[in-house]
């Protein structure tokens, strides 16, 4: 099974740094999920951003709850690089042979800014390519959305 590369980007109405603080932290990561998905911390990596995590040396295992309750997959969070608003993980998962996710963060002037997430995949499951792409294409699709309407709303106060 050959692997797969999704890419999704949007604009969010806010600075860069102030998105990128959201996004590298437990509770935007589970805002952009919710309220279909979300991830439970490993023990290693409680009160840890990101950018806090050891390069290449796995946090833990993080489940990934259908509705914040049912276990349904799980991923050992593994940020192999980091740059200046950017990560690049690298993790196994249950679901997933290989799994690989990057989110970069760009300025595009005053005020705004471009969310670009790129998720190279293999599914274990043989024959799972087409279902998996659909699925990471709804995730992140809504993910992105989330992220934009967190900033549009905190605009509007």
């Amino acid at each position: 099974m050959a692997r797969q590369t999704v890419v999704r980007t949007s604009s969010v109405a806010a600075p860069a740094q102030a998105v990128w603080a959201r996004v590298g932290s437990v509770e935007g990561v589970n805002h952009e999920l919710g309220p279909w998905l979300r991830m439970t911390v490993p023990g290693r990596a409680r009160g840890l951003r990101l950018d806090g995590l050891e390069l290449g040396r796995p946090a833990g295992r993080s489940w990934v709850l259908l509705g914040g309750i049912l276990p349904i997959d799980y991923d050992e969070v593994t940020i192999v690089e980091r740059g200046p608003l950017r990560f690049l993980e690298r993790s196994p998962m249950g679901s997933m042979r290989f799994w690989e996710h990057e989110r970069t963060v760009v300025a595009r002037g005053p005020g705004e800014s471009e969310v670009r997430d790129r998720l190279t995949f293999e599914p274990r499951l043989p024959g799972a390519g087409r279902a998996a792409r659909w699925l990471i294409e709804r995730i992140f699709a809504h993910r992105q959305r989330r992220l934009v309407e967190w900033f549009a709303r905190d605009a509007g106060r």
